[in-house]
């Protein structure tokens, strides 16, 4: 608060009212100069100037006299919205503010969608449901007077991780996963089971990663979503890699009508010897579904099936 004073000999004394009651004089006052009121509690105040003296004892106590001023010193509001917030498989979360002072307002700062807050906005503790799922940043404003204060959080709503359908493949050591894509958090492939070992490329993390086997069998895989230390879901997918069929080297025989072929086994499936072509019939000893076995001298080849 200051005074601008106009006449007289300066320094002045400045006689006032503080909420009615008379304070003490201010002296030595110069004109234009700011009045240290000091450190006054939260609450309304009205200074009342109704008496200026100059130094020479020459009274001011005419209009504009007396000078008022009125004017409230308001709590400054801490606001506080609480900590992050992380969730899997849902779009609905509880946020929980901590309130101090004055009126308190919910508002998104960013995000994929839009999130509403129930049962209002001004609720410190809400239900905040996103139309997606993916990162939102969430602003907790607190407003008292003409002071305000806000606070953000982080809230993740992260999908139901989903490895993808079975294959069944043939001939290959490798298959192209198709997993979903992480909406805030991060993926992760591992090796559930299976015969061998399991790389993928360009790195784990990637949903469509191609994953490389080191040999023909099962496999299940698991398809990890983490939301940071919050939650993680997890979806497995089994591959299955049957080998391609051999039917071994071609053999030329004389005076016999029995040979013993050499097919590779199958890995997970079955095999079965076919008769293609030849002037008569194919005995298989002990039986068509032997990959080493006995058999009359014809063309044939081998059949492996997975049994899918």
């Amino acid at each position: 608060m200051r005074i601008d004073i106009m006449g007289g000999a300066p320094p002045y004394i400045i006689r006032y009212r503080k909420n009615g009651i008379v304070q003490a004089n201010i002296t030595n006052y110069f004109s234009g100069t700011n009045i240290n009121l000091g450190v006054l509690p939260v609450g309304s105040y009205t200074y009342e100037i109704f008496e200026i003296r100059d130094n020479c004892g020459n009274i001011f106590n005419t209009a504009p006299l007396p000078l008022s001023a009125t004017f409230t010193v308001y709590q400054k509001p801490v606001a506080n919205a609480g900590s992050d917030v992380g969730v899997c498989n849902t779009l609905i979360t509880n946020l929980n503010a901590l309130p101090s002072v004055g009126t308190g307002t919910w508002t998104q700062v960013s995000g994929p969608g839009v999130i509403t807050f129930n049962p209002g906005i001004n609720s410190p503790n809400v239900s905040a449901t996103a139309s997606d799922y993916g990162t939102y940043v969430v602003r907790w404003t607190e407003v008292n007077g003409i002071c305000i204060s806000t606070s953000d959080i982080t809230v993740s709503y992260e999908r139901l991780a989903d490895a993808g359908s079975p294959q069944n493949l043939c001939g290959t050591l490798s298959a192209v996963l198709s997993a979903n894509s992480p909406a805030s958090g991060t993926g992760t492939w591992s090796k559930v089971s299976g015969p061998g070992t399991v790389s993928f490329t360009p790195n784990a993390s990637t949903p469509g990663a191609t994953a490389t086997f080191s040999d023909y069998g099962t496999y299940v895989l698991k398809w990890t979503i983490t939301n940071g230390i919050f939650c993680s879901t997890s979806s497995n997918v089994t591959i299955t890699l049957e080998k391609a069929a051999d039917a071994g080297a071609d053999q030329h025989l004389c005076g016999t009508l029995s040979t013993v072929l050499a097919g590779n086994a199958p890995a997970i499936g079955t095999g079965a010897w076919l008769l293609v072509s030849g002037p008569g019939s194919v005995n298989f000893t002990p039986g068509a579904s032997a990959p080493m076995l006995l058999q009359r001298l014809h063309s044939f080849e081998p059949m492996f099936s997975d049994g899918k």
